[in-house]
């Protein structure tokens, strides 16, 4: 008992022995291989720590699949360098409610069976999403340094990832991309490693991240790009060729939450025009315009049409 008289402070100095504990011997084995340079880590772990909370809250918010999406699916024939586009189809899927407009397997099977599987006479190409990115089991088999922006990325800052090993499946590395300014992310740039495709380097995709206004994230826009190739015999063995890119991807347009409620509208493009009998005469109603085989619009009594929603 410690007495304490009414008004008065009483000081008790409680003194304990120090006593050494000896602790069991801890083994530490690792099997990865990252080469960080002096005083990088530092910035590294900064950087992927705000690059994560954008990764969490698009993981969070495919789990509630709380989201109804309208969005442009397109495929696209390219050249063999991705520059010119040869053919395009797309389409608009309206009021799709799903967890996410762009999701991906879980990472123990890309991680087994690779981001690239055999299909038929050709292959499926896969590409990570948010929680592929941030699963323990991705990030102990890929190591991550600071990378700096060029072109359209130039003065954006990058955090790159590239596999620690081969592991007999093809695997990816990739760039994401955040403001400097307010440290949010961007996009991520990717492509294949281990991957035995003539000129693999031009294959790939993008995905862009986006956060809305009540604070949840979204996968606003993706595309994917996949080899054409073509069979030659030289020296009397086949040998293949890339004569062309195929890429498929998304642009979400409008999300809504459950109630109908708008959360994002793009103010995506509009096509407006008026139907004429012929030029300079008056204009002709009731006349059915089609955009890409995918839309279709009638002309009102002033001849007027109008498309929207366009990317």
């Amino acid at each position: 008992p410690i007495p304490i008289d009414s008004g008065v402070t009483v000081v008790y100095r409680l003194e304990t022995p120090l006593e050494a504990i000896i602790l069991a011997g801890i083994e530490v084995e690792s099997s990865r291989h990252c080469e960080v340079r002096p005083g990088q880590g530092l910035s590294t772990a900064t950087v992927w720590e705000e690059a994560r909370k954008a990764l969490e809250a698009t993981s969070r918010t495919s789990g509630l699949a709380v989201y109804r999406y309208m969005i442009r699916r397109h495929e696209r024939e390219l050249d063999a360098r991705g520059r010119r586009v040869r053919s395009e189809q797309s389409r608009i899927l309206r009021g799709q409610v799903m967890a996410s407009p762009f999701r991906s397997l879980d990472v123990e099977n890309h991680l087994e069976n690779g981001f690239v599987r055999p299909d038929g006479e050709g292959s499926i190409y896969y590409g990570p999403d948010a929680n592929v990115l941030l699963s323990d089991a991705f990030l102990d088999t890929h190591c991550m340094s600071l990378a700096e922006g060029e072109d359209e990325a130039e003065g954006f800052l990058g955090l790159s990832f590239e596999p620690t090993e081969d592991r007999g499946v093809t695997d990816i590395r990739g760039i994401l991309w955040l403001d400097p300014a307010n440290a949010e992310l961007q996009w991520l740039d990717f492509g294949y490693e281990f991957l035995d495709v003539p000129n693999s380097e031009r294959l790939g995709g993008r995905i862009r991240f986006h956060g809305l206004p009540n604070g949840t994230w979204i996968v606003r826009e993706w595309y994917i790009r996949m080899p054409l190739l073509q069979a030659y015999s030289k020296r009397g063995r086949v040998r293949r060729r890339l004569v062309g890119l195929k890429e498929e991807g998304g642009l979400v347009l409008r999300v809504d939450d459950l109630q109908g409620d708008p959360v994002l509208d793009s103010g995506a493009g509009i096509i407006e025009g008026v139907v004429l009998e012929s030029e300079g005469s008056d204009p002709v109603e009731e006349v059915v315009v089609l955009l890409d085989d995918s839309m279709r619009v009638t002309s009102d009594e002033d001849g007027r049409f109008r498309f929207t929603a366009l990317a």
